[in-house]
């Protein structure tokens, strides 16, 4: 029997909510070398089955989580806020503490050794944070907003968050202790995940500044439109209502449209479709009433942003045209600049997306000819790679 989303969806959570937490209480019953082991081995679930059921499951492509709506700078002073508040709460618990009951239990794994303490203060820091991001604010915050509003995702999300913790606490503080730190783990789980909800990417709740020069681009550019006289900078819109659920899952790439385009070309060769295949092949098997609510959602999605986006402005800059494409409304990408690639390291060309209401290309044209009147990266190119 075919799963529908939401049922693939309850499924994905059932096996990834719980995995962090079994694995560390299994890790600590058994301690030593085989506790390292299911640790070990929990910490490869937890990597392996979001990314499996993203591209397999679901037929979906991999991303690197780009924060293009930028919030480094917030995931950064709530970083050193949150950082403060716990370097006090420890400082006036310490005397609570009971250090031989901590010695008792990171000793099992080696964690006395200063070279091995450092080891793992490299892992919680560099990797470990990555994959919380990856695990918690990403796949099982995402898997929550098939069933609840943005707002109640974050909170669920936060609970996972908090119960994989507190048996870690429980096991080396006071119940006290432990419960008042699962407290301080539960603000920081909706802190992060509320960093997720607004911007999209898990990057901006590590603290990781890989996208901050396009952000400072898209900043620029904001300037230059505010300094023309043609144009009224309006700043930040109110989005629609509902927008996180309305535009959370794509409203074409695997919902059928997009295959029905290309069903011959499927049919002759699947070969030239390359890592796309799976996307392609994900909307051929969608069920009748999954497509239907698909439409419904879209012609919602519609009503609200002519309603309540657009009465705001006459043109929003947007970070992806995934909205505007999927309800048929006008959109145009300009050049903004230059940016170095982290892949290759070279330079490539950044660009900005405008969008407007239906039959307003001439309001786009307006702006990107003004835009360009007082620039010249639409002129220029980075140099041919050698």
């Amino acid at each position: 029997m075919k799963m529908d989303e939401k049922q693939r969806d309850a499924v994905a959570l059932i096996l990834a909510s719980p995995a962090a937490t079994v694995a560390l209480f299994t890790s600590t019953l058994f301690g030593g070398l085989l506790g390292i082991a299911v640790w070990i081995g929990g910490k490869v679930w937890q990597i392996g089955l979001p990314a499996f059921w993203h591209l397999k499951v679901e037929g979906k492509e991999r991303s690197l989580s780009p924060a293009l709506r930028g919030g480094f700078r917030e995931g950064a002073m709530l970083g050193v806020g949150m950082s403060a508040v716990m370097f006090v709460a420890w400082w006036l618990a310490r005397g609570e503490l009971d250090s031989e009951q901590i010695r008792g239990f990171v000793e099992p794994f080696g964690l006395l050794n200063p070279w091995l303490y450092f080891a793992a203060f490299c892992y919680w820091v560099l990797f470990n944070s990555v994959m919380e991001e990856y695990l918690f604010r990403w796949f099982i915050f995402e898997k929550f907003e098939s069933f609840v509003s943005g707002r109640v995702a974050v909170v669920l999300a936060a609970l996972v968050f908090t119960a994989h913790h507190l048996f870690g606490m429980w096991s080396m503080f006071p119940l006290w202790a432990a419960l008042l730190g699962s407290l301080g783990v539960f603000c920081g789980g909706v802190i992060w995940s509320g960093l997720y909800l607004r911007y999209r990417s898990i990057w901006p709740g590590y603290l990781s500044g890989e996208n901050e020069r396009v952000v400072e681009l898209r900043r620029r550019l904001i300037a230059r439109l505010e300094r023309t006289s043609s144009i009224d900078v309006v700043g930040e819109v109110t989005l629609p209502d509902q927008w996180d659920e309305l535009t959370s899952a794509p409203l074409g790439g695997s919902h059928g449209d997009p295959t029905a385009f290309f069903i011959d070309e499927l049919r002759r060769d699947v070969r030239n479709f390359a890592d796309r295949l799976p996307r392609f092949l994900n909307g051929m098997l969608q069920s009748a009433d999954t497509y239907v609510k698909v439409q419904q959602a879209r012609y919602m999605l519609l009503h609200r942003m002519l309603t309540q986006l657009f009465s705001q402005c006459d043109v929003v800059l947007t970070t992806g045209t995934g909205p505007f494409d999927g309800t048929g409304l006008p959109a145009m990408c300009m050049p903004i600049g230059f940016d170095t690639d982290a892949t290759t390291g070279r330079e490539v060309p950044r660009g900005a997306t405008l969008a407007a209401p239906p039959f307003g290309e001439e309001r786009l044209f307006a702006v990107v000819a003004a835009y360009q009147a007082v620039t010249d990266f639409h002129t220029v190119r980075p140099a041919d790679p050698e």
